[in-house]
């Protein structure tokens, strides 16, 4: 971290680099700048010359003029060489004075031009100001060209000069600072000693006694540290703190360089408590600062440096201390230093990006989003004064994109992330090798390549981000304390790719990088958490490749000592006890200690119900809380099962608000705890609990379209009644959802004070009262918690409902009726391995061609299966215990993988023997709520017509198969007496499909349709160009008020998520939910050819009554009239069982 002047070095606070994994820590980023010239106090020889000319004797008060007392004087051939150029050098001293005094603009080119030829003639006073001149000019331009020339004209002033003379300290001094100046731009280590050499030369000419020593002395301290910047060589640091002692001892109070001297000396104390650690040096550090601010009071030219400096100092202590009042202070002094640096001053941009880096470090800690927000604008407004070009650019750029990252991780807006990362990489390319800013800019860039990579599954973001983290690791010297950021960086990178591929080799790497990490932290620093959980969690990963017990044992204890750096109440503890729970867990798997069995559910409900923790932690602890418990036999497995279904509302309703977004949150925290639902469901028909295991069940069923039906967005729903309240809660929600320190997000861990603690107590108290007030709002009783079994009974109003629950702990199935309590019917054939075995052996038949004999018979055998299995006892109840008669109807509500599985068309296909196609009438639902939802305020109307009806037929879709009986279906369709719209050939367009769907209440699909394996709401209709199907997402969100039937005679049209199989997102599914009240499907590809028998069929049962007559109740009895045609035409039974109903 380096510093504003008088080291003329702005020190840039970065937001902390930013990491994916919720272990990982480092340091900041910092980079030098100049502002007009060095030192302040130094002096020059352009304060020499102003003196000759103006034939006076420096005062006292002057600072530390070449030209010493008279007394001093060995001469005045000084003023010889000085006037022999008297008018010429007076006008550039001045004009140089000036420059330096108010910043005023630069020499111009043709006064400039007009000197040249005098600096040829050796005149040396002109050689220098015309060096100092360009030397300043690059500060403004950054042109590395003007550093090249005025090192040239300064070497010449010194060549010119004896040894002796009086002017050669100062011209030595000046080729110092400009070689040094260089070196910052260039990273050429030779230009840095040669300005040390400069500087050593100089000092030996002003002895000790010698009244402006302290000038010198400070020069000299500066490259000093700076060589130790690059080399790590302690003596250095050492050395140069000595050298800025005695500067400083030379400088008593009231001398007017003694601010310039505590600033540099802060600065080198600051650096060696970064190497040591030693608070010492830290306090010291600080009070030089504020002293140094007392003697430059407003107006003060150097005020703004020394604010900023000081800022810096207070936020280091506030990353070891955690008192927030230093931030506080810090930023306060920061926006100070910001008024000082008006619009157009050269070093405004590195001000603002300081306190950007400020503001977010704030927004960390306190959850303010307008912190972030002008943080963002800060680094923008630096960004536009450093154009393409400037040595600037690449810190801003870099501290800009780790606002954005910060504001990414925030909101979950992978724009920012896509442009944060942008700004890394071009901030990389004006880095080049030796850049100092290269290793942190590397850092950034490949954590941000990691985030992307967890958020896109693409392995070339991960092998980037590592190759990042490595050439970062090489800039590092061995034992540099800010290396440990970049080893808990790379091993992270390293153990999520043995996650992926399960290399051996990269767990060792990374565990050897953490070992390395943790060496270069201080016991008792809080920073060492991070390392401690990436290491306790990869020796636990280790361990169960190779089950040596000695990593599990020093896994642990490291997870341990990270749990006392996190104390209750510390938003961080939750990743820690997360992993210190796994790790128990493991243990206890092994030895079967209850004692680790226990303090592993200890730790797991901790997590999951402590309410100042992020709530994805939650839900991690949850889960991991039922897997514990369930081992155990404890009674507190049913306050696991409550508290996840809780936390698994929660997590949905504060999801990203694109319905895309929303599925991919919801299959990710579902991925690792496949069937806790329905394990929850069977633990309660155990306990003969059977109205809650269906509220469970109907609370884990179809998340996502619960969120977007009726129960889909109670936000929504509460703003038409109460905007404010809605607001309120959501503001409260998204407040307590970010831990204001999560590991997750920062490289550096930090002590939780006191306060920040008590705002987040605060806001949970806050939100459990806005929830209290919602519940109080009439038709929001429910409103996030549990829908009441007596509201869901009312779904099976017009015939039983069944749900087929598919668990580990016992599979059953719950016949719902209208009138009476629930009847549990076990099914102990139906395990997940049998029902996974059914399904998997239905692809396989139906993937390829399902018209040859063979194709039959596996298929049949599987409907006998899934008979006896799960259909053939589910019958019994109906008929025995409701006496339900032949012919009525019944709806199906799978679970798991008995979601692919034609549960309507089982039977045993025997003779004399019914199938359950011939007993009852079969239709699906996906949620009871969705069932109420689509009977809710419909009426079977006296129409004056039939429905209005469109048709969207495309028989030759680009990139597809050619559907030839697409004409004869839609012929069949247009004979019906209603009115019907069709849409086909070339006007089959998306945006028309979605403007006729608006007005239509019947729609029909006569096209290919096709189902996303991985993304469902991409699945899609195919229609005139491959580049704009129309998706499920388009119909969603298209808006449907006039809604009632859907026909999808379309492929795959109501087949199963393969990637969420509990959560039945196909075409079909997501019809009913974009508002349409009943809907037929198919589950596999569709024969062609069945397409218009279907339709006439189907269609001739819906009109058989007029057009008036119509009722879209009437669709599933249809559709078996349908099937029955295609039956009597002896087609494969793969043809007939494929069509399915949902809805009422």
């Amino acid at each position: 971290m380096t510093d504003l002047m008088p080291d003329n070095q702005t020190e840039t606070n970065a937001s902390p680099n930013r990491v994916s994994a919720g272990m990982d820590a480092t340091g900041v980023r910092s980079l030098a700048t100049k502002r007009n010239g060095r030192e302040q106090d130094e002096g020059d020889i352009t304060v020499g010359i102003l003196s000759a000319c103006d034939a006076k004797q420096p005062s006292d008060e002057d600072t530390d003029s070449p030209l010493p007392a008279e007394a001093e004087l060995p001469g005045r051939n000084v003023l010889t060489l000085v006037l022999a150029t008297a008018s010429l050098t007076l006008l550039l001293s001045r004009l140089l004075y000036s420059i330096l005094a108010a910043s005023i603009p630069l020499l111009p080119p043709e006064i400039r031009q007009g000197v040249l030829a005098l600096c040829l003639t050796g005149h040396a006073a002109i050689l220098s100001i015309i060096g100092n001149l360009l030397r300043i000019r690059f500060n403004w331009s950054g042109d590395i060209g003007d550093l090249g020339e005025s090192i040239r004209h300064q070497r010449a002033m010194v060549s010119l000069l004896p040894t002796g003379h009086l002017l050669l300290p100062w011209a030595l001094k000046d080729l110092g600072n400009t070689l040094s100046a260089r070196f910052e731009r260039t990273g050429n280590i030779a230009d840095l000693e040669e300005s040390i050499r400069h500087h050593k030369k100089a000092l030996t000419l002003r002895p000790i006694g010698y009244r402006i020593r302290a000038s010198t002395l400070n020069s000299l301290g500066i490259e000093l540290s700076r060589r130790f910047e690059q080399t790590g060589n302690m003596a250095d640091l050492e050395e140069s703190i000595r050298r800025h002692e005695d500067a400083l001892t030379l400088r008593p109070i009231g001398h007017p360089g003694r601010a310039s001297s505590l600033n540099s000396l802060g600065i080198r104390l600051s650096a060696r408590y970064k190497r040591t650690g030693n608070m010492a040096d830290l306090e010291k550090s600080i009070r030089h600062h504020e002293e140094a601010l007392t003697v430059c009071p407003i107006g003060h030219p150097d005020r703004a440096s020394f604010l900023a400096n000081l800022g810096n100092r207070l936020d280091t202590r506030f990353k070891r201390m955690g008192n927030m009042a230093d931030l506080e202070k810090s930023i306060r002094h920061f926006e100070e230093a910001l008024t000082l640096r008006l619009i157009g001053r050269p070093d405004r941009a590195l001000i603002l990006t300081h306190l950007g880096s400020m503001l977010v470090t704030r927004f960390e800690w306190t959850g303010n989003m307008a912190d972030l927000e002008k943080s963002i604008r800060h680094h923008e407004e630096a960004l536009a004064l450093r154009p393409i070009g400037h040595p600037d650019r690449a810190l801003i750029l870099s501290n800009l994109g780790n606002g954005l990252d910060t504001r990414f991780e925030w909101a979950g807006n992978i724009i920012d992330l896509e442009q944060s990362i942008r700004h890394q990489q071009e901030a990389l390319t004006l880095c080049p090798n030796g850049h100092p800013e290269r290793v942190s800019t590397l850092n950034n860039l490949g954590n941000g390549l990691s985030k992307r990579f967890e958020r896109t599954d693409n392995t070339a973001d991960l092998e980037e981000s590592i190759r990042h983290h490595q050439e970062a690791l090489t800039l590092y010297l061995i034992g540099d304390s800010a290396r440990a950021g970049t080893l808990t960086n790379l091993g992270g990178g390293l153990a999520r790719r043995f996650g992926r591929t399960g290399d051996m080799a990269d767990l060792d790497e990374s565990i050897r990088h953490q070992q390395e990490a943790l060496t270069l932290y201080l016991i008792g620093d809080s920073a060492r958490a991070g390392t401690l959980i990436n290491l306790g969690s990869g020796l636990a990963r280790r361990f169960d490749r190779t089950g040596n017990m000695a990593d599990l044992e020093e896994g642990i204890r490291h997870l341990q000592e990270a749990l006392t750096l996190h104390p209750i109440g510390h938003p961080d503890r939750a990743p820690t006890l997360g992993n210190l729970g796994n790790g128990l867990s493991i243990r206890f798997k092994r030895t079967g200690s209850t004692s680790d069995l226990g303090e592993s559910i200890q730790h797991y409900t901790e997590l999951a119900c402590q309410p100042l923790f992020n709530v994805s932690h939650r839900l991690t602890g949850a889960s991991n809380w039922i897997i514990a418990a369930r081992h155990s036999g404890l009674e507190s497995l049913e306050d696991a099962y409550s508290t996840y279904m809780d936390l698994l509302d929660r997590s949905l309703l504060l999801a990203a608000s694109s319905i895309p977004d929303t599925h991919t949150h919801m299959v990710r925290i579902r991925r690792g705890m496949v069937g806790v639902t329905e394990d929850a469901t069977s633990h309660a028909i155990k306990k003969h609990r059977l109205g809650e295991a269906i509220e469970v069940a109907e609370r884990g069923r179809a998340l996502l379209f619960t969120q977007l039906g009726n129960y889909r967005t109670p936000l929504n729903d509460l703003e038409v009644v109460n905007k404010g309240l809605a607001d309120r809660f959501r503001a409260l929600s998204t407040a307590l959802d970010h831990s204001a320190t999560s590991l997750l997000d920062t490289m550096v861990t930090l002590p939780t004070p006191g306060d920040q603690v008590a705002r987040r107590q605060q806001i949970v108290a806050d939100w459990d009262h806005t929830l209290t007030e919602i519940r109080q709002l009439d038709g929001f009783r429910d409103f996030l918690g549990v829908t009441p079994f007596a509201t869901l009974q009312k779904a099976a109003a017009d015939g039983p409902v069944i749900l087929v629950n598919i668990s580990r702990d016992g599979s059953y199935a719950l016949i719902i009726t209208a009138t009476r309590e629930p009847l549990s019917v076990p099914l102990p054939e139906a395990t997940p391995d049998a029902v996974e075995i059914l399904a998997t052996a239905l692809f396989e038949c139906t993937r390829g061609d399902v018209n040859g004999p063979k194709s039959d018979q596996r298929l049949m055998k599987i409907q006998r299966d899934l008979w006896a299995t799960i259909v053939a006892p589910i019958v019994l109840r109906l008929e025995t215990t409701l006496g339900l008669p032949i012919g009525s109807r019944i709806w199906w509500m799978p679970t798991s993988w008995a979601w692919w599985l034609p549960l309507h068309a089982a039977g045993p296909y025997k003779s004399g023997q019914r199938n359950l196609s011939d007993r009852f009438l079969s239709s699906y639902a996906t949620t009871l709520s969705s069932l109420i939802r689509s009977r809710s305020g419909y009426q079977s109307v006296n129409r004056v017509s039939g429905p209005r009806m469109l048709v969207v037929a495309q028989a030759e879709a680009e990139g597809q198969d050619q559907l030839p009986n697409v004409e004869s279906e839609v012929a069949h369709i247009c004979q019906l007496p209603t009115e019907v719209t069709v849409i086909e050939g070339e006007d089959c367009e998306r945006d028309t499909v979605l403007t006729k769907l608006k007005d239509m209440a019947w729609v029909h699909f006569s096209c290919h349709g096709h189902q996303h394996p991985t993304k469902p709401f991409q699945s899609q209709f195919s229609l005139r160009t491959a580049d704009a199907p129309l998706t499920l997402l388009d119909i969603i969100q298209n808006g449907l008020p006039q809604a009632e039937l859907a026909f999808l005679s379309a492929c795959h049209s109501a087949s199963a998520d393969s990637s969420s199989p509990n959560e039945a997102v196909n075409l079909a599914a997501g019809i009913m939910f974009a508002g349409f009240r009943s809907a037929v499907g198919t589950m596999w590809a569709m024969a062609d050819e069945d397409g218009p028998v279907m339709a006439e069929h189907f269609y001739k049962y819906m009109f058989r009554n007029g057009p008036e007559g119509v009722d879209c109740r009437d669709a599933a009895k249809a559709m078996v009239m349908g099937v029955r045609e295609l039956r009597r035409r002896e087609v494969p039974l793969a043809r007939w069982i494929n069509f399915v109903h949902y809805g009422i």
